[in-house]
């Protein structure tokens, strides 16, 4: 849209405010050698921690509802979730936050064929959820800090260069996690794409955030 307004910072006093149009962005970017240097700001900070915590758990159970929601499964109405594991470094993870959260658990080792290797952990999760909910857009920024340095250990990975990557099939939770990433300084993008299993048959859209 030719008018559309295009609030951003001068590239060279990021101290200064400024505002112009996209047709002005599109003809500088075309008309000038290095295209338009306008500074847009992609993160942002949120409220101080004068309000209550929205998620009514301590920061060790958030922690856990994070393993949950990535690992967990409900067979029941109630909050009884079996989390079934093989890598070693998820488990030692698991195990840690049990531990910290001071909750109970059950541990059961598979040992018949074909199943060599995994650990199932059972015990009452803090919340009978599988995905974040929308109340966690208003969370404080303590909370906001644990889910941005928790998520990456479940349904993610952490590069060597410092980057982090998150998989989900669901885009109300990229969606949310890119709000979650924004809020702590790091600029994150969200790609989908038609991810293959192993037997060669389409496993549906899984969705990647980069930060």
């Amino acid at each position: 849209c030719p008018s559309h307004r295009v609030p951003y910072w001068r590239a060279s006093d990021l101290t200064k405010f400024a505002e112009t149009t996209g047709q002005e962005v599109w003809e500088t970017h075309n008309r000038t050698r290095f295209g338009w240097r306008g500074q847009i700001k992609t993160t942002f900070n949120t409220p101080d921690n004068s309000k209550e915590p929205v998620t009514g758990l301590t920061l060790e159970e958030l922690r856990l509802q994070v393993a949950v929601m990535a690992e967990g499964h409900f067979r029941n109405k109630n909050n009884r979730v079996c989390v079934r594991l093989k890598k070693e470094r998820k488990k030692e993870r698991l195990v840690q936050l049990l531990e910290k959260a001071g909750v109970e658990y059950t541990r059961q080792e598979e040992h018949w064929e074909g199943c060599e290797g995994f650990s199932r952990f059972k015990f009452l999760a803090p919340l009978r959820v599988k995905h974040y909910w929308p109340e966690l857009y208003n969370a404080t920024q303590d909370e906001l800090a644990t889910l941005f340095d928790e998520v990456f250990y479940w349904d993610g990975s952490i590069k060597g260069n410092g980057g982090k990557e998150f998989f989900s099939k669901s885009k109300a939770d990229m969606d949310f996690l890119q709000f979650v990433c924004a809020t702590q300084g790091k600029r994150a993008s969200i790609r989908g794409g038609l991810k293959q299993r192993t037997d060669g048959r389409p496993d549906g859209v899984e969705y990647q955030t980069s930060s």
